[in-house]
């Protein structure tokens, strides 16, 4: 289940949601492996989106090469997207889902970790200790990869810290406790987990 909701037209938020080639793969069969990058640029209005289009292009790039998280995390950390980008970083998850092994890699550049719920309704924080520092920030920074297995009636929840600043009419902010809240009441599979968030 795919959801995402700018707060403002020219946004910064980066997501990109690709099939990954595999020598085993028979035709007309769906991918076994699955690659899903999200985070955030710096900033807001026309440059974030430009350094936005300009990341995700190069995520799909090197996804074309290899199907490792933190060798995508490293070698975007040191490829230069765009001259004018003094002072932008992005916070960065990217994800492999292997459908077959029924288990995900994942490496993070800065982003909240994501959130496993499971089948018996708990809620807990994913790889919280593989963080590395957001892109463009340490230049020399190399990323980890983490490979957890994800069983029946799983939902791994991958989110920007976006969804965590929401305030409603009677201004109570959507924190963390209200996230994981939802989460753990909603019925089914991901896509109620996604539409009780």
């Amino acid at each position: 289940w795919l959801y995402q909701m700018p707060c403002i037209d020219s946004s910064g938020d980066v997501f990109v949601s690709v099939p990954l080639l595999t020598d085993v793969a028979l035709p007309g069969e769906p991918p076994n492996l699955w690659l899903v990058a999200l985070g955030d640029i710096s900033g807001k209005g026309e440059f974030a989106s430009r350094l936005k289009d300009a990341l995700e292009t190069e995520v799909i790039r090197l996804a074309g090469t290899t199907t490792d998280p933190a060798s995508i995390l490293t070698a975007l950390n040191s490829t230069e997207i765009d001259p004018a980008m003094e002072c932008a970083f992005a916070t960065l998850h990217v994800v492999v889902i292997d459908s077959d092994r029924h288990e995900l890699t994942l490496a993070n550049a800065g982003c909240v970790p994501p959130l496993l719920r499971r089948a018996d309704r708990r809620v807990e924080s994913l790889a919280e200790k593989v963080t590395g520092f957001p892109l463009w920030v340490i230049p020399e920074q190399t990323y980890e990869n983490v490979t957890l297995p994800i069983g029946p009636g799983e939902v791994v929840i991958l989110h920007s810290d976006g969804v965590t600043a929401v305030i409603d009419h009677q201004s109570h902010i959507f924190d963390l406790d209200s996230l994981r809240l939802a989460i753990a009441q909603a019925p089914g599979g991901a896509a109620s987990v996604g539409q009780s968030i």
